[in-house]
């Protein structure tokens, strides 16, 4: 499913930067609790993942090299002012986009 951009308007958002490549993730991601999403070059998203408290850039650069990135062009991160809230939007996001790279074991 493409990305819905009203989806980084959901009040659980405290910032967002929009869509880097997947090169600049220590460049761009702040180290704060919040949602990442990896799509392709159609906006297709690929892959949902969350990061708790001052783990954001940590846990996109882990999950690019577990391969989660795999088909992906480019990221976003979502920062939120909570690891509650960072898991409900995950959560939220992977029952609706259903990311291919969230479904493979």
């Amino acid at each position: 499913m493409l990305w819905e951009l009203n989806d980084a308007e959901d009040y659980r958002i405290e910032t967002w930067d929009g869509w880097f490549g997947l090169g600049s993730v220590q460049k761009n991601a702040p180290n704060r609790a919040g949602v990442y999403t990896f799509v392709n070059s159609d906006f297709e998203v690929i892959y949902v993942g969350k990061a708790g408290a001052g783990r954001l850039q940590v846990e996109i650069q882990d999950a690019l090299n577990r391969e989660k990135g795999k088909g992906a062009s480019q990221f976003a991160w979502f920062a939120t002012n909570s690891d509650e809230r960072a898991k409900s939007l995950e959560n939220e996001w992977i029952h609706k986009y259903e990311p291919i790279n969230n479904l493979t074991v």
